[in-house]
């Protein structure tokens, strides 16, 4: 049952990009693809610490079923007041032909994605970035409790509270990323990768810390 939730829910997120990108022209979509990336690790962050917190005490399967019904009700939620956006409305490229009441019918094939990845360099950057950088996300999210618990000695609940410190420091990374992107993007697209490098080299510092220190309590300022 975990396999088949991770596949569907990893199976929506290019899904939800596509979306926004529907949504949103394109000065925004920095922003706003920073906000649901922002929305995402605030869910994870607080699944994590429900479980980490009532789990103990309640059993393992009580947060399973928790999370299950906010995942329905999200859902649902979106089912019921997002409206089915006009595809490729939001490019430039595209709202003469949407605009005279036709629509854009173009689908990725096969051929298509190796035309775009062996055609367009950037793309293949991209692409290649994002299968190397999803990697250690994932390990994070799913096992920092655990390490910090079992390897660092500290109690589930204290591991709980740091990981929620970790991704609250995340969801404002976010954020406050997605915004100065906007803006760098709009003096210079060119600096955008240098500014993407460097902020992701700075996490490295921090992210050493984490791991190697040794920690005897948890807290905003964990020491």
């Amino acid at each position: 049952c975990r396999f088949v939730c991770g596949g569907c829910m990893c199976g929506c997120v290019p899904v939800a990009y596509s979306l926004l990108g529907d949504l949103f022209a394109g000065p925004q979509r920095n922003a706003a693809s920073s906000g649901l990336a922002a929305c995402m690790g605030a869910g994870m962050l607080l699944a994590q610490v429900y479980a980490g917190k009532v789990g103990p005490r309640l059993g393992w399967e009580r947060p399973f079923v928790t999370c299950g019904r906010a995942c329905v009700a999200a859902a649902a939620a979106v089912a019921l007041t997002v409206r089915e956006p006009v595809r490729g409305g939001k490019e430039l490229a595209l709202r003469e032909i949407v605009a005279a009441g036709g629509t854009y019918e173009k689908r990725l094939d096969w051929e298509g994605f190796w035309a775009a990845m062996t055609g367009n360099r950037t793309n293949f950057i991209l692409i290649l970035q994002g299968f190397v950088v999803s990697v250690p996300w994932g390990i994070i999210f799913c096992f920092l409790n655990d390490y910090l618990s079992q390897e660092r000695g500290l109690s589930v609940e204290a591991a709980t509270t740091l990981v929620a410190v970790f991704g609250l420091g995340c969801a404002v990374g976010s954020i406050g990323g997605g915004y100065l992107g906007q803006v760098t993007s709009a003096v210079d697209r060119r600096l955008m990768p240098v500014f993407m490098a460097g902020s992701t080299l700075l996490g490295i510092l921090p992210m050493l810390a984490l791991i190697n220190c040794e920690f005897h309590r948890a807290g905003p300022v964990p020491c």
